[in-house]
């Protein structure tokens, strides 16, 4: 999870000292900065009755700390410790989502205002969402790619690091009518003509048993003779997906 922190000044007398940000760092910069191992995931600061950090709990992926105000100060290199810290981040799925399916992005967008999804269309990124933070500013966004797509955060000038959901396209088989035939079906229809693979399980791993392509109406039928075991029909990666397979099929002659 990238994390992108940002400073706001309380208003001071002194513009030219106290008026500055917001800045931006990712959670690995941001642990440099702060003299951690890894990488920072979250922030949380508790303010003292004027304002300003009293103390910041550090979350990073080597442990939590909790740094003073004072010494939060020394380390950043900052003059003042009136500021404001928020996070703003993304996660993507853990599995690629399947073609037609929804899946969800959850992250956190905390003590920033107006946060937005937005994805990669082409070159450019456009929004699509307005983003509500939960409680303790965790969010969760119901999305339905057609293909692989990045997705950001941002708020203002700030953003946090895209993430790439992949999408695999939808392969099923058909129930099997004869013993020297599997049919299946491939989605969206825009991979037509492109190979599929009938695979065997053999120990750990999976051997080759067939080959055959998607045909015009999006089905597709390879001959081979079943004997007992677990198959499954695989498509390779390509115009914007990732590979996909089709549940496994335990075939018994029995």
């Amino acid at each position: 999870m990238s994390t992108q922190r940002t400073y706001r000044s309380a208003p001071m007398a002194c513009r030219s000292f106290h008026n500055w940000g917001p800045f931006a760092y990712t959670g690995t910069k941001l642990a440099k900065m702060l003299k951690l191992k890894g990488r920072v995931t979250d922030l949380q600061p508790e303010l003292n009755s004027s304002g300003r950090i009293k103390t910041l709990t550090v979350v990073g992926t080597k442990g939590t700390v909790t740094i003073a105000g004072s010494e939060l100060r020394q380390r950043l290199g900052v003059r003042s410790t009136w500021f404001s810290v928020g996070v703003l981040a993304l996660n993507a799925p853990t599995t690629p989502v399947v073609y037609g399916a929804r899946s969800r992005l959850t992250g956190v967008a905390r003590g920033l205002s107006n946060a937005q999804l937005q994805q990669l269309d082409g070159g450019s990124w456009k929004p699509i969402a307005s983003v509500k933070p939960g409680d303790g500013g965790t969010i969760s966004i119901v999305i339905k790619p057609s293909v692989t797509t990045r997705y950001r955060l941002v708020t203002g000038k700030v953003g946090a690091a895209p993430v790439r959901v992949p999408v695999s396209p939808l392969v099923r088989f058909y129930a099997p009518r004869t013993p020297d035939a599997l049919r299946g079906y491939v989605r969206p229809l825009s991979l037509v003509g492109a190979p599929v693979v009938i695979q065997r399980q053999q120990g750990p791993g999976w051997t080759t048993a067939a080959q055959t392509t998607v045909a015009a109406d999006g089905t597709f039928l390879a001959k081979l003779q079943l004997t007992d075991g677990v198959y499954r029909a695989r498509v390779g990666s390509g115009h914007g997906f990732v590979a996909g397979t089709t549940p496994v099929l335990q075939v018994s002659n029995r």
